[in-house]
């Protein structure tokens, strides 16, 4: 059973080694990257009509992304408070 452990404590102790001398990868900002969807809502939205919800969308890329939202492939304008 020794063995076992010392093995296991040797696999520890070598991957702090690694982390301790390892260094992050800087990515230029110059080089693009695809966006990457970190935070999204469901993909059907259906609520009372006097009820309150919210919209929500985050993600990450070079150039940065941008959002649109759309309902029956028309564009959704947050600003018209009419029902649609």
């Amino acid at each position: 059973m020794e063995p076992l452990l010392l093995g296991r404590g040797l696999i520890v102790y070598l991957m702090f080694l690694l982390l301790k001398f390892s260094k992050a990868i800087e990515i230029p900002s110059s080089v693009q990257q695809v966006p990457t969807i970190i935070k999204q809502s469901k993909v059907q939205v259906a609520f009372p009509f006097d009820e309150y919800f919210q919209i929500e969308c985050e993600a990450k890329g070079n150039p940065e992304p941008t959002f649109s939202w759309t309902k029956d492939g028309n564009p959704f304008y947050f600003t018209d408070h009419r029902i649609i």
